[in-house]
């Protein structure tokens, strides 16, 4: 198993104020970068929020794809993030609302808890537990869709969880697709340039 890769920067200490030394030699830098890293580990050393891209729980591709299938059959709900495995009437999920369940940022929810922190929106014009990749980087567990445009609602956006296939072409997903349908794993075109690609934070590769 791979580990994540880094999303965490702990500033410098100049940007914290410290003033450089006056002559830095081979030992005192040795000194320093051990302080920083002592600092750290014993969390004397804050980090400023905005720095911190990390909060969100570490989790692999595969515990995504695994909460979506759990979804399978489950009703649209616009709003809704969550479902039951045992009575697929119960509950239901909106597109964000689903793929946010199977990412599980912030922070961890069971499928039987209605939390749904974040839209198409969010996913698509911020970078709150998450960060844009190309096209041609997306792989299993990655969210690909594009922005209701302003928040509110109003106006359609969408977001899936990429499975496999073609990112220029068709692909299989996992998805709740809209009002009247229910969360499937289907084949969706997504050549189109409104498409974009999204990937989770302390995300661990399996396959």
């Amino acid at each position: 198993m791979k580990t994540p890769s880094p999303t965490c920067r702990i500033p410098d200490l100049a940007s914290r104020g410290a003033a450089p030394p006056r002559s830095i030699g081979p030992v005192r830098l040795l000194s320093a970068a051990a302080l920083l890293a002592a600092l750290t580990t014993l969390g004397a050393l804050a980090v400023p929020n905005h720095a911190v891209a990390c909060t969100c729980p570490v989790r692999s591709d595969t515990a995504c794809i695994n909460t979506a299938q759990s979804g399978l059959g489950s009703p649209y709900a616009w709003g809704g993030a969550r479902w039951s495995t045992y009575d697929r009437d119960w509950g239901g999920a909106d597109c964000s609302g689903f793929v946010i369940k199977c990412w599980q940022v912030p922070r961890a929810s069971s499928i039987y808890e209605q939390y749904h922190p974040y839209g198409t929106y969010h996913i698509f014009n911020t970078s709150e537990h998450w960060y844009s990749i190309p096209r041609s980087s997306v792989a299993r567990a990655d969210a690909v869709g594009y922005s209701d445009p302003d928040g509110s609602g109003s106006a359609t956006g969408h977001v899936v969880l990429f499975d496999r296939g073609d990112p220029w072409g068709w692909a299989l997903v996992y998805e709740a697709p809209g009002t009247g349908l229910r969360i499937r794993h289907a084949w969706r075109d997504i050549s189109a340039s409104k498409w974009r690609f999204r990937r989770r934070h302390n995300l661990v590769r399996t396959s």
